[in-house]
């Protein structure tokens, strides 16, 4: 059992074994899916920050707040894949976008002070951002999709193990 598998089932077991019933289990882990859409952005919301008001060199530390959203999406998809396939690729447009300014923001706060002031820094960078984002949007969602696909085939092949047996 991994580690993702140990904690995921930790964290699950203990809302199931708060929860009085179905209802009340099924809203509490919805709760918590508005609490990681919520806590994405405001992390986001905070690298931007953070990128124009460290100064210098520094101000790049701000991208470590990419991390703790990183552990959790890899935590989550670790823990689902050994119960259930994953989705495919389903971008939320608007909140994808939001995020993408924000983000464009942050790389250019980075930029400009990273820049020492220079104008010109701040727009390499940001120009260079968008491309990396485009990019990293398509190939998370051909991974989304390409892990979907694999998944399906692993409870496929599962389902005819058990047939075989039974």
């Amino acid at each position: 059992m991994s580690l993702t598998q140990k904690f995921g089932d930790f964290a699950t077991g203990a809302v199931e074994r708060a929860a009085t019933d179905e209802y009340e289990s099924s809203m509490v882990h919805k709760s918590n899916t508005v609490l990681v859409g919520a806590m994405g952005g405001g992390l986001f919301l905070l690298g931007a920050v953070l990128a124009w008001a460290i100064p210098g060199i520094h101000s790049a530390l701000s991208i470590l707040i990419i991390v703790p959203l990183l552990l959790g999406l890899g935590a989550a998809e670790g823990w689902l894949k050994h119960y259930h396939v994953r989705q495919k690729a389903q971008p939320n447009v608007a909140f994808l976008s939001t995020l993408l300014v924000l983000a464009m923001v942050q790389i250019a706060g980075i930029g400009y002070n990273v820049g020492g002031g220079m104008n010109a820094f701040a727009w390499s960078m940001l120009g260079g951002g968008v491309i990396g984002a485009a990019v990293g949007l398509f190939a998370a969602g051909t991974a989304m999709d390409s892990r979907h696909a694999s998944d399906l085939r692993r409870r496929e092949e599962q389902l005819d193990a058990e047939e075989r047996l039974g």
